[in-house]
């Protein structure tokens, strides 16, 4: 097997990811991690063990991939696992009543599925002269949890984290999972277009991205952890009522059984 640029940082590529999944690991698969950035790691790995697939098929033929392979299985089970982390994450927000406070913020997240999704039909389409109808059906179902995938990230990014303090602790790995998005449209780009070292260079910055997401990961973790269940039990912007009434509540304090003393039982009586 001959180490030409492109092979090589195929095998880099891999080795930075197997590296990303160790660390992400060891730091967040305990019990008082929360369930989103388990998750996270979990994207990882699947991705590395797309990696690996592209890995072993170099080893037995000499040669890596160029082409629509099995091993992009590995980007689809990555993408769908960083879905089901931000719908898990969003599972912890039960308040309805800042529904109608994210709605305009909501809107803004449209945007990167729309230009995702025009940028993969364009490729797609392109594509349909130079390889054959299965191959071309194969991309669509592996490229399209990338739509989903890029408009969660992109909704968390924009909902302001003073209304919830964990959206405050996700847009970092969020920012790092919408770059991801968008290099692996990039990629699958270079690739239709048979430009291999560019394609490399691209898989080389998408390892990078998912390094970055389980740094940014174990900082989020850290945080998260110092959210208070009041924070989490009571919205930023309650009404002022219900606020007073709260307060009212807690200087009141539990109530209090009086002895039984002598008067007492005279007055009852």
């Amino acid at each position: 097997m001959t180490l030409d640029f492109s092979t090589t940082l195929n095998f880099v590529c891999f080795v930075l990811t197997i590296v990303a999944f160790i660390f992400g690991a060891i730091k967040l698969f305990n019990r008082n991690v929360p369930i989103y950035f388990r998750i996270c790691v979990c994207a990882v790995g699947c991705y590395a063990l797309g990696g690996l697939s592209e890995c072993v098929y170099a080893i037995c033929t000499g040669e890596f991939t160029a082409d629509v392979s099995i091993s992009m299985l590995g980007l689809f089970g990555c993408l769908f696992f960083m879905i089901s982390a931000n719908l898990e994450g969003d599972k912890i927000d039960k308040r309805e009543e800042l529904k109608i406070h994210y709605k305009k913020h909501d809107l803004f997240a449209y945007i990167a599925p729309a230009i995702l999704g025009v940028a993969l039909i364009y490729m797609i389409y392109v594509a349909k002269d130079q390889v054959t109808l299965s191959k071309i059906i194969f991309l669509t179902i592996v490229y399209i949890p990338i739509l989903p995938a890029s408009f969660l990230s992109l909704l968390y990014l924009v909902r302001p984290s003073d209304a919830v303090k964990i959206y405050k602790y996700t847009k970092l790995s969020n920012l790092f999972i919408l770059l991801f998005c968008i290099l692996s449209v990039a990629d699958l780009y270079l690739l239709i277009n048979q430009m291999w070292d560019a394609s490399s260079i691209c898989s080389l910055v998408c390892v990078l991205a998912l390094c970055a997401l389980m740094y940014s990961c174990c900082r989020g973790a850290k945080g998260w952890k110092s959210i208070s269940r009041e924070d989490l039990a009571v919205p930023a912007d309650t009404d002022d009522g219900a606020k007073e009434e709260s307060a009212a509540n807690c200087q009141a304090g539990p109530a209090v059984a009086k002895p039984n003393t002598k008067s007492n039982i005279e007055e009852s009586a």
